[in-house]
């Protein structure tokens, strides 16, 4: 029950966050740098995840509630400092229908705005791609000999490269441009995959920060550009549509992915999965380009 209801809690939060974020800051001068606010949230998220990695087993040994008991802690400030928030101008309407309201939203988002159609598919793919090895990564080093002592600094070194490629997103895109970055994420991805999927051994665990790299390097920018697609109104609401496609992919791939781990290896599932996503990204990143090549021609 408790998970369940831990499920609900973060379904809520789902897209109200970095919605919420992009609402306060529109209509200042720091609109235009709403990515690198993006990124610095998530960047601090991360590091908090990288402390959890490193203390909370010291934390248990001392004490086996002690974690718990912090979490709490932190999630009553949360609480505590939701209550300073005030709610930023933005143009509201009331729906007739929720229901109707969900419908239309979804189908602006997946067929009437080809931009933002393509935005979603291509986060959706980046963010799979990011997500499986944090499923495999430990029974990869564990068949790779990693001795288990290791795990948990490996963990925060990942979170951390996560938080340096968030905090570094921004400025990232203004020095590549859209088509040298996306191109960056389908490298990362595929030489990620591919290393994990050829070397193996002890140190083959490296190649999993390629992957850890472009998910903070993706998570700031991608979001920008959904942002700009979607008008007030509807948008925590799509971007919550977004996660939900995203965890429905993993529920409907996920197993099928262990599954194979569990078949021929975890090593051989990387290249699999390598092949896969060389055969999905190009083309979805390419059509990504070129929407945004078309919408700035259409300026």
């Amino acid at each position: 029950m408790d998970h369940r209801v831990l499920g609900i809690s973060f379904a809520f939060i789902s897209g109200s966050d970095s919605a919420l974020l992009f609402e306060t800051l529109k209509g200042s001068s720091e609109e235009v740098y709403y990515a690198r606010h993006e990124g610095r949230m998530k960047g601090f998220g991360q590091i908090g995840e990288a402390c959890g990695a490193i203390f909370s087993g010291l934390l248990y040994t001392t004490a086996p509630l002690l974690p718990f008991f912090i979490q709490i802690a932190v999630w009553v400030l949360a609480l505590l400092l939701t209550r300073t928030f005030t709610e930023p101008d933005r143009q509201t309407s009331v729906p007739k229908s929720h229901i109707v309201e969900a419908l239309q939203s979804t189908r602006y988002a997946l067929v009437e705005n080809r931009r933002l159609r393509y935005t979603l598919i291509l986060n959706i793919i980046l963010g799979l791609a990011s997500f499986y090895p944090v499923w495999l990564v430990q029974p990869y080093m564990q068949d790779g000999g990693v001795p288990v002592e290791w795990f948990g600094p490996i963990w925060a070194v990942a979170n951390l490269s996560v938080t340096l490629a968030a905090l570094a997103s921004h400025r990232t895109h203004l020095r590549l441009g859209d088509k040298s970055i996306i191109l960056l994420f389908v490298l990362l991805s595929l030489g990620g995959y591919l290393g994990l999927g050829l070397v193996g051994g002890v140190w083959g665990f490296l190649y999993y920060y390629l992957l850890t790299c472009m998910r903070g390097l993706r998570g700031p920018m991608m979001l920008n550009y959904a942002q700009r697609e979607i008008s007030s109104s509807n948008r925590a609401g799509i971007l919550s549509l977004q996660s939900l496609l995203f965890r429905l992919g993993f529920v409907c791939t996920g197993p099928l992915v262990g599954k194979l781990a569990d078949r021929v290896g975890v090593q051989l599932t990387f290249l699999f999965l390598c092949g896969a996503f060389a055969l999905a990204l190009p083309p979805v990143a390419w059509l990504f380009v070129r929407c945004l090549a078309s919408e700035r021609g259409s300026r």
